[in-house]
């Protein structure tokens, strides 16, 4: 099959840290080429363009839709506008692979499901947690009744806020404020990863509870402030089948130094399993496992090529490898848009929770 002609979707931190970087080392060239970027801001699309030598650059999707010169796209806009982007793109035949989340609620992206299978496109969602291959390797271990019973599954999404990336210093740096609004905030940011591990590890949990709060009311970005109108802490509750519960923590905080962002721990009845991302090396994932008093680490990259596995985001370039292979062999992704519609009805009712201070069942047609 001929080189995919892929079109980027927003040229912010994302693109240029990982999109870009990725797809430009030759065995990704060798799949697709990308041909086109398109951003509101032209001037930052183009200064990228000339640095990565892609071709063309738009400043409307519309635009670079009519244009008729890409086979997919790839879209990292910010949350809020994914709906209408994935739509529109699923409308003119395209294939998507967008960044986290599908969408903002389950209703919207089980439209977008519904739409990608009617037109025979696939459509696949970051993140692919499960193609890593250390939660690989601790669903394998749960699965062999290592640590007996499964008791407890915790996980950890805090880091400081994306307004201080290098990426978004001085001048011509991507706005992070949309963050801070509805449809923004850590729980569809950063907790949405720990979720797709928990799913891909335990299945839909059957109940939700949240509390979210906002301990600051203006960020500083630079010589400005953002408002906070959105929540930037939850703690999530979640109960799943065979009496397991799960907590997830999630904040645009700093990380603490033992509990480290992406740390997920599983225990059980007669042992236990922690993955942590290595705090030195890119790419890098610790397995540690404790059987009985005997503990045992394992280490484990993204599963690509050390140079990708080297470079900042690699998990990224994973999904996005699994996208390009599965509309080069006409199959589903494995970073697939029905987990990510999963994923949405767990945010879904951890918002309901935290308006009504309740928990929530979810429902058996939120499981398709």
């Amino acid at each position: 099959m001929a080189q995919l002609r892929l079109g980027i979707l927003g040229c912010g931190s994302i693109t240029e840290r990982a999109l870009l970087p990725h797809l430009s080392l030759p065995d990704a060239v060798e799949l697709a080429r990308i041909v086109a970027l398109c951003d509101l801001d032209q001037q930052r699309a183009q200064t990228l363009a000339e640095a990565f030598g892609v071709p063309s650059v738009f400043a409307g999707l519309e635009t670079m839709l009519d244009a008729r010169i890409v086979d997919a796209v790839l879209v990292a806009t910010p949350i809020p506008l994914h709906f209408d982007n994935i739509k529109a793109c699923l409308d003119a035949g395209l294939h998507v692979h967008t960044q986290k989340t599908l969408a903002t609620s389950w209703r919207e992206g089980r439209i977008l499901c519904d739409l990608a299978s009617e037109r025979g496109l696939r459509l696949a969602v970051s993140p692919g947690q499960m193609l890593l291959p250390a939660y690989a390797e601790a669903r394998a271990l749960i699965a062999q009744d290592v640590i007996g019973t499964p008791y407890h599954v915790f996980a950890v999404n805090i880091a400081m806020g994306h307004e201080g990336e290098r990426v978004r210093q001085g001048i011509g740096g991507p706005d992070p404020s949309w963050y801070y609004r509805p449809g923004g905030g850590p729980l569809l940011d950063m907790g949405i990863y720990s979720i797709h591990v928990m799913l891909g590890l335990f299945g839909q949990p059957t109940q939700v509870s949240a509390l979210s709060s906002r301990p600051m009311k203006l960020k500083p970005w630079g010589d400005v402030t953002i408002p906070v109108e959105a929540d930037d802490n939850f703690a999530v509750l979640l109960q799943f089948e065979r009496g397991v519960l799960g907590t997830l923590s999630t904040a645009y905080a700093e990380e603490s130094e033992i509990l480290r962002w992406g740390h997920l721990g599983v225990t059980g009845e007669r042992g236990s399993i922690e993955v942590r991302r290595s705090p030195d090396l890119p790419g890098q994932y610790d397995v540690l496992s404790r059987i009985g008093g005997v503990s045992k680490r394992q280490r484990f990259g993204c599963g690509l090529s050390q140079e990708h596995d080297m470079m900042a985001e690699a998990h990224v370039y994973c999904d996005v490898l699994d996208f390009l292979n599965a509309v080069r062999e006409d199959r589903e992704p494995v970073v697939s848009a029905e987990v990510a519609c999963s994923a949405l009805a767990v945010l879904d009712a951890a918002a309901l929770s935290v308006r009504t201070g309740r928990a929530v069942v979810l429902r058996s047609t939120q499981h398709r």
